[in-house]
């Protein structure tokens, strides 16, 4: 009988859990006595995408907090675009102040570490490296921030 550890693998310093043993990790972490390990105001989120090694697909898995930093009411628009980048996507966010002020406060706080944006459930990355924050005077005060990266997430929830 296999530990439910031998059923992860690490991956670049991330918990990543093999295609293969998905639902049986889905079926441990939602039993009641896995829930009751973890803290209240905590939950497990997929990443949306998988890495792929070698013939093998693998999906991050994260703790993050339930309730989200930010959340799409303090977001005006989203507009994606093509960076040139490895990745080869850009999504510009702008804020409201709220917004840019929360954001401004949380990539300051979490230097060096990553955030997660989470949309229907499962996170998409968003860095905390490549987010810049600015202030259009001539409009209503707004923050616009950019991912320029695709390094997986940790810290900030985002959903509608």
């Amino acid at each position: 009988m296999r530990t439910f550890a031998e059923l992860l693998a690490n991956f670049r310093g991330d918990i990543v859990v093999p295609g293969k043993n998905r639902k049986l990790v889905e079926h441990i972490l939602n039993l009641a006595e896995g829930q009751k390990t973890l803290p209240e105001d905590a939950e497990f989120v997929w990443e949306t995408r998988p890495v792929t090694v070698g013939n093998f697909d693998y999906r991050r898995i994260f703790l993050l907090n339930k309730q989200p930093e930010l959340d799409w009411s303090m977001i005006t628009s989203a507009k994606a675009s093509s960076s040139g980048l490895q990745s080869g996507h850009k999504v510009n966010l702008r804020f409201n102040r709220e917004g840019a002020q929360t954001l401004a406060r949380i990539a300051e706080m979490q230097i060096g570490q990553r955030l997660a944006a989470v949309m229907d459930g499962e996170v998409i990355a968003m860095p905390v490296e490549g987010i810049t924050i600015t202030f259009n005077p001539a409009e209503e005060p707004e923050g616009r921030a950019e991912s320029r990266n695709s390094r997986p997430p940790k810290r900030l929830k985002i959903w509608p």
